[in-house]
């Protein structure tokens, strides 16, 4: 992640991009020290949920729901390299990058993020047209200028993925569960 702040966080002093503060979220299972960005001026870091003692899981508090739910409701632009919250950000209709590249160093290819870009079920959010994907430094500082400015830009590709993945958005989507499940121990 700090790769790619700092990037971010250059482009704005650059003026390549327009102020904006930077929020990483980082995932609960990755430790990430609020040290690593210290001296990045546009970015702020926020650890959600805590480990579960002697598990290798964690939990969310209320309070890291809440913040989830805001930030991804508000944010201008979703930037991520393959996660859940593509899907959560084109329901809000706002606009997602992927990163496809992991920063200035190359890794090892099964540590890469655009190797987990390649399985199956993240390829229903690269070909619904609704995300944008950056493979290098240019294309991520381009999609945010342009997204920035746009918001609108791939609109009806984030519908299309919301129809395609998730279905009606209607609150009711435990009661048809509930109704399949019924129907099928009924058979």
């Amino acid at each position: 992640p700090y790769d790619h702040a700092k990037m971010l966080n250059d482009a704005i002093e650059r003026g390549d991009i327009p102020p904006a503060q930077i929020l990483i979220r980082a995932h609960p299972k990755y430790d990430m020290l609020v040290s690593d960005i210290s001296g990045l001026k546009h970015v702020k870091f926020y650890q959600p949920g805590k480990k579960v003692a002697g598990a290798r899981g964690w939990e969310f508090e209320k309070e890291d729901t809440v913040i989830l739910i805001n930030t991804v409701r508000w944010n201008d632009i979703n930037i991520n390299s393959g996660s859940t919250q593509s899907l959560e950000s084109a329901m809000f209709d706002r606009p997602v990058v992927i990163l496809g590249f992991n920063g200035y160093k190359p890794v090892p290819w099964h540590k890469s993020v655009g190797t987990g870009l390649m399985f199956t079920h993240y390829g229903y959010i690269l070909s619904s047209g609704g995300v944008w994907r950056v493979n290098n430094e240019r294309e991520l500082i381009d999609a945010c200028r342009a997204y920035i400015q746009d918001p609108s830009i791939h609109k009806e590709g984030r519908k299309r993925l919301v129809e395609n993945v998730a279905g009606i958005l209607d609150g009711k989507s435990g009661k048809r569960l509930a109704d399949t499940i019924l129907a099928a121990l009924a058979a």
